[in-house]
């Protein structure tokens, strides 16, 4: 069974995956091409009766997309995709072989590869110094402090 892990109300199952801490392999759909196709159907079979995870495929135009595909600040958000999510750390691997030749064997590479460490969980792009020298830091006076006193006893008196 695959669940849907952007729908508004996720099914049972994936809520006990977050509280029981087990990990997800999610095929992610940006544009139903057949190398997703193909990999929905891969999925389907490799993951029947598969209990050390849960599958699950995120489907772009559904609800909480892009809230999901957000926080998943891929490298490669264009292209359809195969994560695989840690649950218990709240890491994100990114299969970088090409779906549309996804096999069972490549998928148990996949995740082994992740065991062994020879694949690195993927963070979010730290902040360069470029953008943080765009981003105006307010430097505090007299002033600015009582704008800000003034503001915020404007909203609790409001």
């Amino acid at each position: 069974m695959i669940v849907n892990v952007v729908e508004s109300h996720p099914a049972r199952k994936l809520s006990r995956a977050l509280e029981s801490s087990t990990p997800l392999l999610i095929v992610v759909n940006r544009d139903s091409s057949e190398d997703f196709k193909k990999a929905f159907a891969l999925l389907e079979v490799y993951c029947a009766g598969k209990i050390d995870f849960l599958c699950g495929v995120a489907n772009k135009g559904d609800e909480e997309y892009d809230n999901f595909n957000g926080w998943l600040s891929d490298p490669q958000p264009d292209s359809n995709r195969l994560v695989y999510l840690n649950t218990e750390k709240f890491e994100k691997y990114f299969y970088n072989g090409e779906l549309a030749t996804l096999t069972s064997e490549a998928v148990d590479q996949f995740l082994q590869d992740i065991k062994d460490g020879k694949i690195l969980p993927h963070s979010a792009p730290e902040e360069t110094p470029e953008a943080a020298a765009e981003t105006p830091e307010t430097v505090e006076t007299p002033e600015t402090a009582e704008t800000v006193e003034t503001a915020e006893t404007a909203e609790t008196t409001g």
